[in-house]
């Protein structure tokens, strides 16, 4: 029991110490890298972007192991599965149009910026009548706990 001007609220990083009895790796998704267009329908007025998050180990040591989750919603955009920008197939896992897994290509390394997947994800954007329809990106470290973040839809 901790008594006394000691015992104040622990960390939730403390409790995943304990649990794992190791150093938990901190991370942050930093951005979705440099969205570009790659082209247009006219027929569906949709418009294909292509990105690559860019992720973050702030402090613990290197991470091996992760795994990044994208998720739009259906009404306002869809991962596409084929393409020129496809993850890569052995990596990524589509579960429907607008929830694609990947995990992670290499290592995380502290305060090095690490691309999500390789060349890029591909993401047709069909609708921009909801603005409040974001694309959330969730992080999880093999050794810590898991982060979101969630961007406007590239334009």
């Amino acid at each position: 029991m901790r008594t006394g001007e000691h015992s104040g609220r622990m960390a939730r990083r403390t409790f995943i110490d304990l649990l794992s009895r190791k150093q938990s790796s901190i991370c942050e998704i930093v951005s979705l890298g440099s969205p570009s267009k790659e082209g247009e329908s006219e027929g569906t007025r949709s418009e294909l972007f292509r990105f690559n998050p860019l992720v973050n180990l702030i402090s613990g040591p290197f991470c091996k192991d992760w795994l990044v989750e994208l998720e739009v919603p259906l009404r306002s955009g869809k991962f596409a599965p084929a393409g020129p920008y496809t993850p890569d197939t052995e990596r990524a896992t589509f579960h429907t149009a607008g929830l694609l897994s990947i995990m992670g290509c290499e290592p995380l390394y502290p305060n090095r910026e690490t691309p999500v997947a390789r060349p890029g994800c591909f993401l047709r954007v069909i609708s921009r009548s909801f603005p409040e329809d974001l694309l959330r990106i969730t992080l999880y470290p093999e050794s810590g706990p898991r982060v979101t973040k969630s961007f406007p839809l590239p334009t």
